[in-house]
C-alpha cells in the first residue's frame, strides 16, 4: 500500500519558499504531533532574516494591531488566537488573505463554497455517524454530528467549529482507507471545557470534484464511546 504525497495548496507553497531550511526540517514534527492529536499549538510568528519561528505569546502586555475589512468573514476565535502569535505587530484580514507585519501574505484555504452544505457518512459495527456541515465564513464552518448506536443509543449536537489561527504552519494529510491513497486536510475545531470535535476535511488534489471526506475527532458524546482518528473510518461525503 502506498501513499500518494497530494500537491501543497498555493497558500502553503508562498511561505515555504521564504522559510529557513532548518524550519521546513521541523515541519515533519508539527505534522507528527497533529496526527497524535496533541492540541498544544504553539506559534510566533517573526520574520528576521526570512526566517518563521514559532512560539507563544507568554506577554499579554503588548496587543498586535487587528485590521479587518469585514468582520462577518472571520470568528471571534480566529482573532483571539491571532492574538497570541508572538512577534506580531500587525495583522490585515482582507477577503480570503491574511497578511502578516504588512509583509507575508497566506490565503484562507477554500473548503467549500459558502452556503453550501454536505452531509457526510460512515459506519463501523453498530456506530453509524452523520456530519452536516456548511461553510459560514472564512474561518468558520457550522456542523450536526448525529450519531447512532444501534440496540443503545443516539445523541446529536451542533455547533460551531473554527480553522485554527496558525494554519499556514502547515497542511495536515490524512489516507483514504478505502483506496490508501492520502489527500491534504484542513482542521476546524469546536473546544468547549473538557469537550472537543475537529473536523479534518479534505478531497483528493487530483480530483476536486469528487467526494469531501472527513476524519473526525470527537468525545462528550452521552453515553457513546470516545471518536478518534484510529478508531473509526473516514467519512465520505453522500
Amino acid at each position: 500500500m502506498s501513499l500518494r504525497v497530494a500537491k501543497e495548496p498555493d497558500f502553503l507553497n508562498k511561505k515555504l519558499t521564504m522559510i529557513h531550511p532548518f524550519y521546513i526540517f521541523l515541519f515533519p514534527f508539527v505534522f507528527l504531533n497533529n496526527q497524535q492529536h496533541v492540541h498544544k499549538k504553539i506559534a510566533t510568528y517573526h520574520n528576521h532574516k526570512n526566517v518563521l519561528e514559532i512560539q507563544v505569546r507568554k506577554d499579554s502586555s503588548f496587543i498586535p494591531q487587528i485590521h479587518i475589512d469585514n468582520k462577518n468573514d472571520y470568528s471571534e476565535t480566529f482573532i483571539s488566537d491571532l492574538k497570541t502569535i508572538k512577534g506580531l505587530k500587525r495583522a490585515d484580514l482582507k477577503g480570503n488573505r491574511m497578511i502578516l507585519n504588512e509583509k507575508d501574505t497566506f490565503y484562507f484555504p477554500p473548503i467549500l463554497k459558502q452556503k453550501k452544505r454536505i452531509v457526510l457518512t460512515a459506519r463501523k459495527d453498530n456506530l453509524a455517524i452523520a456530519l452536516t456541515i456548511q461553510q459560514i465564513n472564512q474561518t468558520s464552518i457550522k456542523y450536526q454530528l448525529e450519531m447512532v448506536e444501534f440496540g443503545k443509543t443516539s445523541t446529536i449536537r451542533k455547533g460551531i467549529a473554527n480553522l485554527s489561527a496558525f494554519f499556514f504552519l502547515a497542511s495536515e494529510t490524512n489516507t483514504y482507507e478505502k483506496t490508501g491513497v492520502g489527500y491534504l486536510a484542513t482542521s476546524f475545531s469546536d473546544k468547549s471545557k473538557s469537550c472537543l470535535t475537529e473536523i479534518l476535511i479534505g478531497n483528493m488534489d487530483d480530483a476536486p470534484n469528487k467526494p469531501f471526506l472527513v476524519k473526525l475527532t470527537a468525545n462528550c458524546n452521552q453515553g457513546i464511546r470516545d471518536i478518534n482518528l484510529k478508531n473509526f473510518p473516514t467519512l465520505r461525503e453522500k
